[in-house]
């Protein structure tokens, strides 16, 4: 605990603390910060290349595998589905297959899960899903959110994680809630089954809105204004 106060100590100073979401500003918040706070979320990439949904129902997690993640819960829902037509749910990231998740898995006797591994190209990873879930307890954003509306995938995102305040209500849930996760899954492939393709357009919409650009441009704006002021 002490040596946290000293970590948070340049912040609490700051002129302006820049958090990349509500989240991030209520947590701050609850460690003592009394001074200005701006919310910028983080940005992303739009892919050059962008393909259809798969014709096999996909969902999937890219990023670390901590508690913190909420992995657990994912893997909980995915065990309750237990869908038997060929569904996938895919790990991704450099922890993915690691012994803690190999042994998730194994608890929790799930099935038709693969782990990635590293990806060399984060568009192979997006592309190949029908659905992406951040199922996070904690995080200050989760950049993937952005990355998978970029390339034009629903999202169910836990208001765990920051990235939560730039997707819809109806397609967030509560953090450890993973039956309600589990039937919001279950609601996306209803839909993708009966459309063919990706319910409710204008997800690459949202990510347009918060490429680095647009982000680099209100970072610089506040520090003119700090500057000048």
């Amino acid at each position: 605990p002490e040596q946290w106060k000293q970590y948070v100590a340049g912040y609490l100073a700051a002129d302006v603390l820049i958090c990349p979401s509500r989240h991030s500003e209520t947590v701050m918040r609850g460690f003592g910060a009394k001074n200005r706070i701006e919310v910028i979320p983080h940005g992303c990439h739009m892919p050059k290349d962008r393909q259809d949904l798969p014709s096999n129902f996909c969902v999937g997690y890219l990023g670390a595998v901590g508690p913190d993640k909420g992995l657990v819960y994912l893997l909980k829902a995915w065990k309750n589905l237990n869908y038997q037509d060929g569904s996938e749910l895919l790990l991704a990231g450099s922890y993915s297959n690691s012994e803690y998740v190999q042994a998730l898995i194994k608890q929790f006797d799930v099935s038709n899960v693969r782990c990635l591994g590293w990806m060399d190209s984060v568009s192979d990873f997006y592309n190949g899903i029908s659905l992406y879930v951040q199922p996070s307890v904690t995080e200050g954003f989760g950049i993937e959110v952005l990355e998978a509306m970029a390339h034009a995938r629903p999202v169910i995102c836990s208001t765990g994680a920051g990235a939560a305040d730039l997707v819809p209500s109806a397609w967030t849930f509560q953090p450890r809630q993973w039956d309600t996760l589990a039937s919001k899954i279950d609601m996306v492939k209803s839909l993708v089954s009966k459309h063919g393709r990706s319910p409710m357009l204008g997800w690459s919409d949202t990510a347009e809105q918060h490429t680095w650009d647009k982000i680099k441009a209100r970072y610089v704006k506040l520090w003119k204004e700090l500057l000048e002021g």
